[in-house]
């Protein structure tokens, strides 16, 4: 019964959520009725109302309980309505609109990529669904800050966690996780939103497709190839966050290239609400948004006397673009105002000097970052060096990290290459700056320049950040195929309908097991009980390494809290230490156990040669004081042992402290 109120609950609050997003969508897309804009402009609402409505719940009210959240969403979304009432549009004779142009295109290869993708789309959230959270950053910080968020009841200004990166980063992706999770009090949903940002790369590559004069049909099919790009497929059921970057980035770039086409100032506002998700999502985004800006000023200098032609378009822009600050502010500003008041606001929005090496070339390079600053013609040659080989993934197969390879798949190779090679040539065609398209492929260029020659990429995972370039050089493929007309030449055109063919069912095929997950036992996974279906039961970093540990675990009672035993010297007897603890394996999956960590230089006495450590009596007061039985000493996958008879080894690096007293 109370699964059932839970799902209504969830339905209702979301239905009203999306309803009113919509209804703000039509007001702000009154210029241009299309369905796809309409679907992107209503998810970027919707993802915005939710995550303002939980940051201002969580910092302001504290109070962040299911029954409050529900409340308060359903009443701004009641209001959104009654606002937009005379604006909105039938829903549903929207989407038939669309289905009946999707018919009448006649192409046997859509019907069949489309299928595809709607196939592709049921196994993501068939992932979402029945996987448990299984990537090691999610473990580190990504979902961390969720649950101690939930068990306050508030968003503090910082947590008192060994990994301080809570403390210097924009944690959006988790404002969003939350709100997947506190409807039903377990966290089957918290990787939803990386997927709901997947499906909205699609309207956002359709409509660059379209902006550049690109048949419907072909615009559908570029926009799923760059759906299936192995690396959005993997994010997808993630809470990674950097997929959500690039799809609000690119959300709000169409939005200012839509804004260069039809002066409509609403587009501004769309932009501004895209662009403030951005900002709530990673260290980098500051920079992506002040290139994207300064390009986009530069285009709108070009075309002022057609922007422009009325003076009062000028005056909408000003509207607009204060609008669009406000809805940024609300989104994102409480994380850079964090920074400031706790120390942490140049780690906000500026990444690290030094690079992470994975190789003696990257070490390198890294080692140059520190010595040279942000930027050094050291890392561009690595960076240069390397480039082909990761972007055509010939070094290794695709993992959690993308060690060595792009995740850009075969799409990327096919069509994305060649479109980056001739975007590059056209830069110097004086006309290309008066197509309003021309700003995204300018950012991305930009920004990918600057890739180049940062330090901190030259290291064997950093592609992740820079997957906007296949997403938008395979759309861009598309737009100089058809001005070229090789779509539609029937012979040339079937040979890039196979060619999209091969690349989706590849890239479909090649991440169908999810990394880092252990398939071999995803049957008795599934069939055992919920309390045992959990992170450190599933996952392959736990269950072929450190079985024992978590099926003792999760035998525990919720109700006992975990003390993580993590001090300082871990930082040398782990490569991964006592600043990268993976604490969200030790929650259960309604987030109802407690971690406590003793991060203090004497809690423990270790002989770094064998691992052995004698707890300190300042430990055992600790433990004693806070009642904590349970204790664990490992911060990420490896363990020190403990040395004392008050402690009970119930598994490797997992012990029952006898000294509380009952």
């Amino acid at each position: 019964m109370n699964e059932l109120v839970s799902w209504g609950l969830f339905l209702l609050v979301n239905g009203l959520a999306i309803k009113s997003s919509y209804s703000a969508a039509a007001f702000l897309n009154r210029s241009d009725r299309s369905f796809a804009l309409s679907a992107l402009t209503t998810g970027v609402i919707y993802l915005a109302t939710i995550t303002a409505t939980l940051i201002v719940l969580g910092t302001i009210f504290h109070a962040m309980d299911r029954t409050t959240v529900a409340a308060v969403s359903a009443a701004i979304s009641v209001i959104m309505i009654v606002v937009f009432r005379r604006k909105r549009r039938p829903f549903y004779s929207e989407i038939a609109h669309a289905w009946t142009v999707l018919r009448r295109e006649s192409d046997l290869f859509l019907y069949v990529l489309f299928a595809i993708f709607v196939l592709q789309a049921i196994v993501l959230i068939v992932k979402v669904v029945l996987l448990p959270p299984h990537i090691w950053d999610v473990f580190y910080y990504h979902l961390t800050p969720a649950v101690e968020w939930f068990q306050r009841g508030q968003i503090p200004l910082t947590l008192d966690v060994p990994a301080e990166n809570m403390n210097r980063v924009p944690l959006g992706g988790a404002v969003l996780s939350y709100w997947f999770f506190i409807f039903f009090g377990d966290d089957f949903l918290v990787n939803l939103p990386q997927t709901l940002w997947a499906f909205l790369l699609v309207p956002v590559v359709y409509l660059f497709g379209r902006l550049g004069g690109v048949g419907r049909a072909w615009a559908i099919k570029f926009a799923i190839l760059a759906f299936f790009i192995p690396f959005v497929l993997m994010q997808a059921i993630t809470c990674k966050d950097h997929l959500a970057l690039t799809a609000s980035f690119l959300a709000g770039l169409i939005m200012l290239c839509l804004y260069l086409r039809s002066q409509d100032s609403r587009m501004l506002v769309s932009a501004g609400i895209a662009f403030g998700l951005m900002l709530g999502y990673k260290k980098a985004a500051p920079a992506f948004l002040a290139v994207a800006l300064v390009l986009f000023l530069i285009v709108l200098w070009i075309n002022r006397k057609r922007v422009f032609a009325h003076g009062r378009r000028l005056q909408g822009l000003a509207v607009a673009a204060v609008i669009g600050l406000v809805s940024t502010f609300l989104t994102s500003g409480f994380w850079y105002y964090r920074g400031l008041l706790s120390g942490h606001a140049g780690g906000a929005i500026l990444p690290p000097q030094q690079g992470v090496a994975s190789d003696a070339a990257s070490a390198a390079a890294a080692a140059g970052a520190h010595a040279q600053g942000r930027f050094s013609l050291d890392a561009l040659v690595y960076n240069v060096k390397a480039f082909f080989g990761r972007a055509l993934d010939i070094h290794g197969a695709y993992t959690a990290d993308l060690i060595g390879v792009s995740g850009f798949g075969p799409q990327f190779t096919a069509f994305g290459l060649i479109a980056l090679l001739a975007a590059v040539i056209l830069l110097f065609r004086r006309r290309e700056y008066r197509r309003p398209e021309l700003l995204m492929v300018l950012t991305a260029l930009a920004l990918f320049v600057a890739f180049l020659f940062a330090n901190y990429n030259a290291n064997a995972n950093s592609y992740r950040i820079l997957v906007f370039l296949p997403v938008l050089m395979i759309g861009y493929a598309g737009i100089l195929l058809w001005r070229l007309r090789f779509l539609q030449d029937r012979l040339a055109g079937a040979v890039v309908n196979v060619a999209m063919l091969v690349c989706v069912v590849w890239s479909m095929v090649a991440v169908l097991p999810p990394p880092q997950t252990n398939p071999m036992q995803f049957k008795a996974y599934l069939t055992a009980p919920k309390s045992y279906q959990s992170s450190g039961t599933y996952t392959a970093w736990f269950s072929m390494l450190r079985p024992d540990f978590y099926r003792v675990l999760a035998a525990m009672p919720v109700e006992e809290p975990v003390g993580i035993v993590s001090p300082p010297l871990f930082n040398k007897l782990f490569r991964k230490g006592q600043y990268e603890t993976w604490s969200y394996p030790y929650y259960d999956r309604n987030w109802r156990r407690h971690l406590v960590y003793f991060k203090d230089r004497d809690v423990l006495d270790c002989n770094p040669a064998n691992l052995m450590c004698k707890p300190t009596p300042a430990l055992k007061d600790k433990l004693a004081a806070k009642g904590i039985h349970l204790v664990s000493t490992c911060p990420t996958n490896r363990c020190v042992e403990l040395a004392d008879p008050d402690f009970y080894e119930l598994a490797p690096g997992f012990y029952y402290f006898r000294g509380v007293q009952q």
